[in-house]
């Protein structure tokens, strides 16, 4: 399947290298004390490496994505003045790093574009170790699925049986189970 996805257009132009820094959350970027808009700093760039863009399209930083836990997020719970002042201060983060993404990192823009089914599979290229054959799996049976509708020219390489499915479906919960456990 990833031989078929490296010929399309899109995969194409999001995979431009990239440097990418794995580590980019909160802890990690200083600010300047009297204007906290001011980056002065960031650290943690031991395993920084350069990859095709596509590998970080994905990864939203803890102080750009928008907070799962306030309940005015879901609809039929109540909320406080405090929580409408932390989903508004995380709405202006969430649009100023896309806005800054889309001005000072330009590479990332195309892969940041794309349906995610089409590059989630080259993130296991790097994670299969931890997670495992099964959400690997899992990814291909999902883009096997969305083949079509991706627009992708070629017929899918990647057929399983009913019975495939229905084997992994099992393995695929056992291993959902073991991450919520963990």
């Amino acid at each position: 399947m990833i031989a078929e996805l490296i010929k399309d257009p899109r995969i194409q132009a999001s995979a431009a290298p990239a440097l990418l820094h794995c580590d980019f959350h909160s802890r990690n970027v200083f600010v300047s004390h009297n204007d906290p808009t001011k980056i002065t700093g960031v650290i943690d760039w031991q395993g920084a490496s350069i990859e095709p863009a596509f590998m970080a399209a994905l990864e939203i930083p803890d102080f750009a994505a928008l907070p799962e836990d306030l309940p005015l997020l879901h609809k039929d719970e109540q909320y406080t003045a405090q929580d409408e002042e932390e989903l508004r201060a995380a709405s202006i983060c969430a649009r100023t790093f896309d806005a800054v993404m889309k001005g000072y990192v330009p590479k990332l823009q195309a892969a940041r574009a794309l349906d995610e089914t089409l590059i989630r599979i080259f993130r296991y290229c790097t994670t299969t170790w931890a997670v495992g054959a099964t959400a690997v799996r899992q990814e291909l049976i999902d883009l096997s699925n969305q083949w079509s509708k991706l627009s992708l020219p070629s017929p899918c390489p990647y057929l399983p049986t009913e019975e495939e499915v229905a084997k992994h479906q099992k393995l695929y919960e056992d291993l959902e189970d073991a991450i919520k456990l963990k």
